[in-house]
């Protein structure tokens, strides 16, 4: 949580509204930018981040 946290203090104002605007819709898409943000604040790899969205679209 607290990569989160700072990944997201880490933004621009714009940054932050589009981050929690995000945050609210229905569905996630793979190739957005904030993706690749988290990714990289959490050094996950691209295998990774693909099984999180196949697991997810599994739900």
């Amino acid at each position: 949580m607290k990569r989160i946290i700072a990944l997201i203090t880490a933004l621009t104002g714009n940054q932050q509204r589009e981050f929690g605007l995000y945050l609210k819709m229905p569905y996630t898409r793979r190739d957005h930018p904030l993706v690749a943000m988290v990714q990289q604040a959490f050094g996950w790899t691209d295998a990774e981040v693909d099984a999180l969205f196949a697991e997810a679209d599994q739900v």
